[in-house]
């Protein structure tokens, strides 16, 4: 299934988006930095098919599905959110090339089969770059219908939405993934460690 074909002009809008030079950041901090981006927090905390942990949203995670340090976050998130009462809701910001913005595309596909948080797990769980081949394994081991996935891809209900979700985090103003926006208007460049995420998500 030529997943990447599927992409087409109806995701030119948000590869021309989110791959324009992004905003500056402040630099890193445990406890996070005041958020400068001009996306809001409601537009950006919208959505809970890929929301990690339980109670209100806490902060929101941008990622892109082929970064290493992505996964491994997803991989210790549980860990930093354990005892906490919150969750967290991810986004996508498909900055690392055309493979990135299709798997993102896929999960955005794939929210027609009720499958967006399974395709997200499988496409977190794998090892190596993502791309047509691995979508493909990923949605399979997911449940999905992968045919029906390809054509959903293709049709404008997944392009629209993964433009609008770039767009968001084109506004976030972040250089790469992952970074987070917590609910009290803080933000974090990279997870770190289960303990330093901890830090930011209870500000102190």
């Amino acid at each position: 299934m030529p997943m990447r074909a599927t992409v087409g002009r109806r995701t030119a809008i948000a590869s021309a988006v989110l791959f324009a030079p992004p905003a500056r950041t402040a630099p890193r901090g445990e406890r996070g930095h005041p958020y400068k981006g001009s996306a809001s927090w409601q537009e950006m905390s919208e959505g809970d098919g890929r929301r990690a942990g339980r109670g209100p949203v806490r902060a929101v995670e941008f990622l892109d599905y082929n970064c290493g340090f992505c996964r491994d976050a997803h991989a210790r998130m549980g860990e930093a959110l354990r005892g906490l009462g919150v969750s967290l809701v991810r986004r996508d910001m498909p900055v690392l090339g055309p493979s990135s913005l299709t798997a993102a595309l896929a999960v955005a596909a794939a929210r027609a089969q009720d499958g967006e948080g399974a395709l997200h797990e499988a496409l977190m769980g794998r090892r190596g770059a993502i791309n047509d081949t691995a979508i493909v394994e990923a949605a399979l081991s997911a449940g999905l219908d992968a045919g029906r996935l390809a054509r959903d891809m293709a049709g404008g209900r997944a392009a629209s939405d993964l433009a609008a979700a770039v767009s968001v985090a084109r506004r976030a103003g972040f250089r790469g993934t992952p970074s987070y926006v917590s609910s009290d208007g803080r933000a974090l460049e990279g997870f770190g460690s289960p303990a330093r995420f901890r830090q930011f998500l209870e500000g102190s």
